[in-house]
């Protein structure tokens, strides 16, 4: 279900409406884009909380794991708060630029939003790097293609705080050669991940098979009889057996 959600955001995030943007005159695309924008980085910031936090309550056994609502729900509120702060301040942003292209993103009038997203964010890489150092011990157990898929989970975390300080979503089309790192990160990322928890073909053949072998009980009591059907025979030998003597007797 993450990895499906994953990739429909991304779907979003990769702009499918840029060639109608261009030729719109207005910016309701562009403000929608930026919908797209901050719904895909706080959906792929919660996936992360998750999918860490699932590892290290594996790696410590806990027979008394938390409630949902109680795991949950503080995950999915830093993670809303994220994604209002980004949206407002992006949008604000991206309507500025369209009045005035010089106007400066990192201005006086954005500052309350970037405060209060580095606010938030510091919230975040605190509660993340406490759950990346829980993991490591357990990661040390993985196979090697799941640690390789850890660490560059690690990396893709980093590249995304940095470009959340840095202003690096914007939604202002800067130089060509960031706009393709960035992109092409999350593409290969979400995509790596699809392929490592697709499920395996034979696995499932297996299952398969496994579900349409009949009970062995069925199996034994097949050319059996069961305890009336063998009296009544019985008692239809031994007539016979007697008819037959009488037979012989009366010849």
């Amino acid at each position: 279900m993450w990895i499906s959600g994953l990739l429909c955001t991304l779907f979003l995030y990769d702009d499918p409406f840029f060639a109608a943007e261009l030729l719109q005159s207005g910016d309701d695309l562009a403000v929608l884009y930026v919908f797209f924008m901050a719904t895909f980085i706080s959906s792929i910031l919660l996936f992360w909380l998750v999918m860490l936090d699932e590892i290290r309550i594996d790696a410590a056994r806990d027979s008394n794991p938390p409630r949902l609502p109680k795991w949950f729900l503080p995950k999915v509120v830093l993670c809303f708060a994220i994604w209002v702060i980004l949206l407002g301040a992006y949008i604000s942003v991206k309507r500025h630029q369209m009045i005035d292209p010089s106007y400066d993103a990192t201005g006086k009038k954005a500052r309350p939003y970037y405060g209060a997203l580095a606010a938030f964010m510091i919230f975040y890489i605190l509660w993340i790097l406490y759950l990346a150092i829980s993991c490591l011990h357990h990661v040390r157990k993985m196979i090697p293609g799941y640690r390789f898929l850890f660490f560059i989970t690690l990396t893709t975390i980093i590249v995304t705080i940095v470009g959340v300080f840095l202003i690096g979503f914007y939604p202002l089309r800067g130089a060509p050669i960031g706009l393709l790192c960035i992109f092409g990160l999350y593409n290969l990322y979400v995509w790596t991940l699809a392929l490592a928890y697709t499920p395996n073909g034979r696995d499932h053949r297996n299952k398969l098979e496994i579900n349409q072998i009949p009970d062995l009980s069925q199996i034994a009591n097949i050319g059996t009889k069961s305890e009336p059907q063998h009296e009544h025979q019985q008692m239809l030998d031994e007539t016979e057996a007697v008819e037959f003597k009488n037979i012989e007797a009366e010849v």
